[in-house]
């Protein structure tokens, strides 16, 4: 279809070329004559001076050998032949140019004795004596040659395109194309770019879904158990029964939250606005300490010159900081504080715990979604692995950068930059 419409438009465009061309010469051709300017250029008035000047009885022989330098025919005849073809009286020593057609003119100049008349002709106006239309020729007939020829190598990679898109819509996801050059270069880059862009979200989706299946699945599963067990137990058992069962539902309830806010994360528009992050900070860190009243305490430390100095979307930032101070809070032992400051690019948010940390090896595969360590995979606390990956997205949506290390602490630190408002 691509390769089709592409010989189409190069035709078309080949058939208006042809058109345009034809239709300059023929507005040309008609817009011209035999002025003066033309018959000097042409040597005719210096021809007409050597006969003229010529004795009667030599005029014959002498325009013979004149005549052999020039394309078209020169003749003498009588001025009565002349007044016929013109239909009208001709003076001694002037010029009559006569135009039979666009390609086709006559130049009748009058001797001055008026013995007979120098007939000039068919001079064609358009190709000027000793000039060949070389370009004219290339131009009207040998370029689109050229140019069927550039396209037929076009349309060969044209056709290599069109079938990579068929491939990668047939699921062959890993196909890309290498090894192209010319006008078609930046549509092949982009095309793999697309292509790649398409592969990590086809298998980003697979993989979603499997890990969704596999996280729902075990939850699901133990409420059926609780509620078998609930129908065969008597009534002591049952409100431990009834208490196990909410508990699994709000495992469940927290399950897709996380999965809603993960999914949010992707699709939300982004909302840049100008704000106070310090604010947002101390609230978060007040809410997260009271959801974990046993565990560490929170502190801010904020190097800001000035309270509005973020340039991003709010509650993308809210959630990005909330899922941190979660993740600290649980693995935290007596500590975690949170850092903001700014350098010239961008603002900084620093989050430490003083908890068992992360081993280096793992600080980029725990940025992926559904990732938990094997230290403690069945510990519920530690969600489903979705936290650091919604963060990851955010700030990746942001055009900023998240990188994971060693916290002073001796725990975790996550560092957040959030580029400047661009002026």
């Amino acid at each position: 279809m691509i390769k089709r419409s592409l010989t189409h438009l190069l035709l078309r465009s080949v058939i208006a070329a042809w058109i345009l061309v034809f239709a300059s010469i023929f507005t040309y051709a008609s817009m011209n004559t035999l002025d003066n300017e033309k018959v000097h250029a042409l040597g005719l008035r210096l021809v007409y001076d050597i006969i003229d000047h010529e004795i009667p009885i030599n005029r014959g022989q002498r325009l013979i050998q004149i005549k052999k330098n020039y394309t078209f025919d020169l003749e003498l005849i009588s001025k009565q032949d002349t007044e016929k073809k013109l239909n009208e009286v001709i003076t001694a020593g002037r010029s009559y140019p006569y135009k039979v057609s666009n390609r086709e003119h006559w130049l009748y100049m009058v001797l001055s004795d008026e013995s007979g008349v120098l007939a000039v002709g068919p001079i064609d106006i358009l190709s000027p004596q000793g000039f060949k239309p070389i370009g004219f020729y290339i131009s009207v007939i040998i370029a689109p040659f050229l140019a069927l020829l550039w396209v037929y190598r076009v349309e060969r990679k044209v056709s290599k395109l069109e079938q990579a898109s068929r491939a990668i819509a047939s699921g062959e996801l890993n196909t890309r194309l290498n090894d192209f050059d010319g006008p078609l270069r930046e549509l092949v880059e982009s095309f793999n770019d697309m292509a790649e862009r398409i592969e990590q979200l086809i298998r980003s989706k697979d993989e979603f879904i499997q890990a969704i299946s596999h996280e729902l699945g075990t939850p699901l599963a133990r409420l059926r158990l609780h509620l078998s067990l609930l129908e065969e137990s008597g009534e002591k058992d049952r409100a431990r029964r009834y208490q196990d069962i909410r508990r699994e539902l709000d495992e469940l309830e927290d399950l897709l939250a996380e999965l809603l806010s993960y999914i949010q994360s992707h699709e939300r528009e982004v909302i840049l606005e100008l704000f106070n992050p310090v604010d947002i900070l101390e609230d978060l860190s007040e809410l997260t300490s009271l959801e974990y009243p046993t565990k560490a305490r929170i502190k801010v430390d904020n190097e800001l010159t000035s309270t509005k100095q973020l340039y991003a979307d709010q509650r993308l930032f809210q959630r990005a900081i909330e899922n941190l101070l979660r993740n600290a809070s649980r693995h935290a032992i007596h500590h975690v504080l949170v850092e903001i400051y700014q350098d010239e690019h961008s603002v900084i948010t620093k989050i430490h715990d003083d908890g068992s940390g992360i081993p280096a090896d793992q600080h980029q595969r725990v940025l992926l979604p559904f990732v938990r360590l094997e230290t403690e995979p069945h510990n519920k606390s530690n969600g489903i692995g979705l936290g650091l990956s919604i963060v990851a997205q955010i700030i990746k949506r942001h055009q900023g950068s998240i990188e994971l290390g060693t916290s002073s602490l001796g725990g975790l630190c996550v560092t957040l930059s959030w580029p400047h408002q661009k002026k």
